[in-house]
């Protein structure tokens, strides 16, 4: 079944992301798109195939975003670890939260195993990939000291993730994140 790619399809897109974004999958109805696009639930079914297509397109729409602005904020940062690490920070809090723990924990179990596979590789080469390449040049160049650059650059995404998606932390987030990333880079141990 080939959808129709028009205004109504993009709307739908939109608002879907924003829905599945602040309340995951399974809370999501396709009815409550529908009314707020002011179109009959079972039109829906006109412009997607089922509510996880729909999702599976969401997400890979979200994550071809994010691979591209993340690679650009890189890009523009330069070689400086601290600098990348401000720019992704900066990348993710100009974008709605992905709230990765819900993705793994609720949203990925209720969708068929090959998109959850899918969509889970899609995140990591979105949204660990770019810094692992520049954490990875740095350890090979001798200014970074990581172990594990994979473990790194996700467990990175992870705590701004979690800063963004937190309307309870206190300060602006830019700040709260230069905290985080200073903490990362020289450690808590007194030296």
């Amino acid at each position: 079944m080939s959808e129709p790619r028009n205004s109504t399809h993009e709307k739908i897109l939109e608002l879907a992301e924003a829905y599945f974004s602040e309340k995951g999958y399974t809370a999501v109805r396709l009815r409550d798109i529908a009314d707020e696009i002011g179109i009959r639930h079972t039109g829906v079914y006109y412009y997607i195939q089922s509510k996880e297509h729909l999702y599976v397109e969401v997400i890979e729409r979200s994550m071809a975003r994010h691979r591209e602005g993340m690679q650009a904020a890189l890009d523009a940062a330069g070689p400086d670890i601290r600098a990348c690490m401000h720019a992704i920070a900066e990348w993710l809090i100009s974008q709605p939260p992905v709230n990765l723990a819900r993705l793994q924990q609720s949203d990925f179990p209720a969708l068929g195993e090959e998109n959850a596979e899918h969509l889970a590789a899609l995140i990591d080469d979105a949204m660990h990939q770019p810094l692992v390449e520049v954490l990875s040049d740095a350890i090979e160049a001798g200014r970074l000291s990581v172990p594990d650059a994979q473990l790194a650059a996700s467990t990175y995404v992870c705590l701004i993730e979690m800063v963004h998606s937190r309307s309870s932390i206190r300060g602006e987030k830019s700040r709260v994140c230069g905290d985080l990333i200073e903490m990362l880079l020289m450690g808590w141990l007194a030296r």
